[in-house]
């Protein structure tokens, strides 16, 4: 199972830490996705939009296609606080 750095600080479980969502939102350029797994979240890619806003894209659920949320969405939902999400 994978988690994310963000993943363990919000919620403060005890996961081994794969991946940092803001050092690898920092790779990826407008229009672009990358396969980033977070079972605690619950996503399975990290994509940014044409004007550099970073999005997740979430696990199907059921044979329903993936939901893509902003990084925005997914921090609220966790009770994170941050100034500005990671953009390009």
């Amino acid at each position: 199972m994978g988690y994310s750095l963000e993943y363990k600080e919000w919620t403060g479980e005890n996961v081994e830490v794969e991946f940092s969502i803001a050092e690898a939102s920092a790779n990826i350029g407008p229009d672009m996705e990358k396969e980033f797994i977070c079972d605690g979240i619950g996503f399975i890619a990290l994509l940014k939009d044409s004007e550099g806003q970073l999005k997740v894209k979430m696990k199907p659920v059921d044979g329903e296609p993936s939901e893509i949320v902003s990084y925005f969405d997914v921090m609220s939902k966790f009770g994170a606080s941050s100034n500005t999400p990671p953009t390009e």
